[in-house]
């Protein structure tokens, strides 16, 4: 893909805006909960605490949940289903009149977590792997070697070689010169 370098500007700014947002609630939330939201100064810590963590305890939660979904349904969706759900609980989070409500905001925001790792999945996924000094294996046709093959499978034919790979089932990946996932293939005679 020749835009990767532009989708994955994008998708950095976007990171990072979206750290700031859940970091920069951390050092106002305190003041924020007894000025505006008129929780006691005995209450405080409480709700400070309830608040900030339940985010990251339902994102927890949910992020198998929603990497499976990723893997069935695709990425993009999921960075959309994650990006608009982050907007509406931002939204919401600017008209809150309670605690409580605060809290079912990031109990929102909990849930609409995922936009990191989708962001990531799809930043990985678009960059070529040349760029990140992964090499394909080559196979098909090649003499059978044990340090970068797993033969799964055996046939006799006449017409090819002595360990000769004739058919590649998954291809095999180098880092540098360590195999990073050895290439599945069928090996004749």
């Amino acid at each position: 893909m020749k835009n990767w370098k532009l989708i994955l500007a994008i998708l950095t700014a976007n990171v990072v805006l979206m750290a700031a947002g859940y970091t920069m609630l951390i050092p106002f939330l305190p003041m924020y909960l007894m000025n505006e939201l008129g929780v006691s100064a005995d209450d405080v810590k409480m709700w400070n605490g309830a608040i900030f963590s339940i985010t990251f305890l339902i994102g927890g939660i949910m992020a198998p949940i929603w990497g499976k979904m990723a893997d069935t349904r695709g990425k993009k969706m999921m960075a959309v289903r994650a990006g608009a759900g982050l907007a509406l609980s931002y939204f919401l989070g600017g008209i809150v009149t309670t605690p409580e409500q605060m809290f079912g905001v990031r109990v929102l925001q909990g849930f609409a977590a995922g936009l990191w790792s989708a962001c990531l999945a799809i930043a990985t996924s678009l960059v070529p792997m040349e760029k990140l000094g992964v090499t394909k294996i080559e196979s098909l046709g090649a003499k059978f070697d044990p340090a970068l093959h797993n033969a799964v499978m055996h046939v006799d034919d006449e017409e090819k070689g002595e360990n000769e790979i004739v058919e590649v089932f998954q291809e095999g990946f180098r880092l540098g010169d360590k195999v990073i996932r050895f290439a599945m293939v069928k090996v004749a005679n």
